[in-house]
């Protein structure tokens, strides 16, 4: 029998992508979940996960482009430091690289990077990713490449 206490949740976060597809509307990016999943097993859901430690390195704020630490916990009231609420930040853009290989990030030069254009460099980081959280810095630190936040 199923225990009916209830379980406390895990720190994580999500992106919910959105592409104009003019005049046909809008597209939303959903990937489904293996059917064996522990966690909504078979159901369709935005990329997205469970925050890791990884996610928070100290350099995390020199990496991420867009928003302040102090933002992030502003926007965030319960994450904790401003290390910590970019962490979230940094999970949803990080599980998004893993799950679907979409990396929201600038290149060396300020452009948003074309992931097909790294060829099979980043497709390795990808895999190496679902294996060790920390390869996502390294391959952010490796490439020069600043996230999206």
């Amino acid at each position: 029998m199923k225990s009916s206490r209830p379980v406390a949740p895990s720190p994580a976060a999500t992106l919910v992508l959105l592409r104009d597809r003019s005049p046909a509307g809008v597209e939303v990016l959903l990937i489904q979940r293996h059917p064996r999943s522990k966690f909504a097993g078979g159901d369709f859901v935005f990329p997205g996960g469970k925050i890791e430690t990884d996610d928070m390195p100290h350099d995390a704020p020199a990496r991420c482009v867009g928003l302040a630490p102090d933002e992030a916990t502003r926007q965030l009231v319960n994450a904790g430091s401003p290390r910590e609420a970019v962490g979230f930040w940094v999970g949803a853009i990080r599980e998004a690289f893993e799950e679907v290989g979409i990396l929201l990030a600038y290149g060396p030069r300020g452009t948003f990077v074309d992931v097909s254009r790294y060829g099979e460099r980043l497709q390795a980081y990808r895999r190496d990713c679902l294996v060790d959280g920390s390869v996502f810095w390294r391959m952010l630190r490796d490439e020069r490449l600043t996230l999206a936040t």
